[in-house]
């Protein structure tokens, strides 16, 4: 297993001094959808910049022109970029193919995705380096991953798998009995009062409940 910080702040200042705070806990750091609508490509290209040896993803959550704004992304420094699963399909593969021609990877996010068997299975064949189980901001506390990254994992074949959406100690036993291939931690480790002790916590649980982390 992987982890992936989601830096869903506002100032590329603080998204540098979270990074700093965890980086060597975690293995991608996440230019989170509101800093990269705030700050722009400035936010991707300052993490790079500040963290050159650690993967970058840009939560872009593209929808369309798949190959133009995947290459926005990788040229300001990204290794990786999200595409929305509810996009059109060659939107999706125009984005693969770009990532291929740029050296980076694309992350297809299923956010409320409703023909999620179906859909997943589709994607799944299309070359992307993970699909995402992802569960909205704006449903926090009242939908909970488990249930589709359950559902993913028995049928995913070519593709790694990440989770996202209000992961922390309360519910982390249940995602590391699914053994997905990157745990994506955001709200829960960085609005806690002492976010590394928080991660460490999170860490030492996995281990405890037969997590391997790379």
């Amino acid at each position: 297993m992987k982890f992936q910080l989601a830096l869903d702040v506002y100032e590329t200042a603080d998204a540098l001094a979270a990074a700093a705070e965890l980086a060597d806990l975690v293995h991608i750091l996440e230019a989170g959808t509101p800093l990269v609508l705030k700050e722009g490509r400035y936010a991707i290209e300052a993490l790079r910049r500040d963290f050159p040896h650690h993967d970058i993803l840009a939560d872009y959550k593209i929808m369309d022109a798949g190959a133009e704004e995947a290459h926005i992304a990788f040229a300001a420094g990204a290794s990786l970029v999200t595409v929305c699963a509810s996009a059109n399909t060659v939107t999706i593969t125009n984005a693969i193919g770009q990532a291929k021609k740029d050296g980076g990877k694309v992350s297809i996010d299923m956010l409320e995705v409703r023909n999620f068997e179906e859909r997943i299975v589709e994607l799944d064949a299309l070359g992307a380096d993970y699909i995402q189980i992802h569960t909205a901001l704006d449903m926090k506390g009242a939908v909970s991953p488990f249930g589709d990254l359950h559902k993913a994992q028995k049928l995913l074949r070519y593709t790694k798998c990440a989770v996202a959406g209000g992961i922390g100690a309360d519910n982390i036993t249940d995602i590391v009995r699914e053994k997905p291939d990157l745990i994506i931690v955001g709200g829960k480790i960085m609005k806690a009062r002492d976010r590394r002790s928080a991660m460490l916590k999170l860490i030492e649980l996995i281990r405890e409940n037969g997590g391997n982390i790379d």
